[in-house]
């Protein structure tokens, strides 16, 4: 009798493929435009960092070249920084010694964040991330960028052609 293994259910909630991880990273990435502040960093981040791992299982990403370019997103400076970020956030620390990102450092209150956004009275946080190098990137600097870097896998068109 041949033994028969079934799949395990989804434990993704209604996030299936890359593609609708790529939609919930928009998401965040709207948020983080819309207010900088801790949870909308924080969900942003997560999420760029862990949408390579869905890409590399998503069939439509089974292609050589394709998978080639997605070991460049993992050697991009955006994505190392990302990467020091979101597992900082999520192991509390950095348990490894970060090879891009020194610290980070939030600040809030009046003339801080953009104009107008955040909260009456407190305005909107503003994250810089200080590289070990001594170079400092602003949080929304770096979103904009994963979000170039991510957007021209996910155009319709370009996943319809492959």
């Amino acid at each position: 009798v041949p033994y028969y293994i079934r799949p395990s259910p989804p434990i993704t909630y209604s996030l299936k493929d890359s593609q609708d991880l790529y939609d919930k990273l928009t998401i965040d990435y709207n948020e983080l435009l819309n207010e900088v502040n801790s949870r909308s960093v924080f969900n942003f981040v997560v999420t760029a960092y862990h949408l390579i791992e869905w890409m590399k299982k998503d069939k439509r990403f089974a292609f050589g070249d394709i998978q080639d370019e997605i070991s460049e997103i993992k050697n991009h400076e955006y994505y190392k920084i990302c990467r020091d970020l979101a597992n900082a956030s999520k192991h509390f620390e950095l348990r490894n010694p970060s090879k891009k990102v020194k610290s980070t450092s939030v600040s809030q209150g009046f003339g801080v964040g953009r104009y107008g956004a955040g909260p009456f009275g407190s305005g909107e946080e503003e994250v810089t991330i200080e590289l070990n190098d001594g170079r400092k990137i602003d949080i929304l600097e770096l979103a904009g960028g994963l979000m170039t870097i991510y957007d021209k896998y996910f155009t319709k068109s370009e996943i319809d052609a492959k």
